[in-house]
């Protein structure tokens, strides 16, 4: 059981992000209109998400030496 926890932990949120930047590009490709904005938000989310965890090492000083 704490093996399948480790995992998850581990690649869950790599996984997501993945996920939804193929699915923003792939939109981005094949649409206009709402897609265009389905594609911006998609791609938006892990650029954003990502920067928050940055800063937030930063100002705990969490970075690896």
């Amino acid at each position: 059981m704490k093996s399948a926890n480790r995992f998850r932990r581990l690649f869950l949120l790599p996984i997501l992000f993945a996920l939804c930047t193929a699915t923003g590009l792939y939109t981005a490709l094949i649409s206009d209109g709402w897609g265009d904005v389905v594609s911006w938000i998609t791609l938006l989310v892990p650029s954003y998400y990502s920067i928050h965890l940055l800063r937030r090492a930063f100002s705990q000083n969490q970075l690896p030496k």
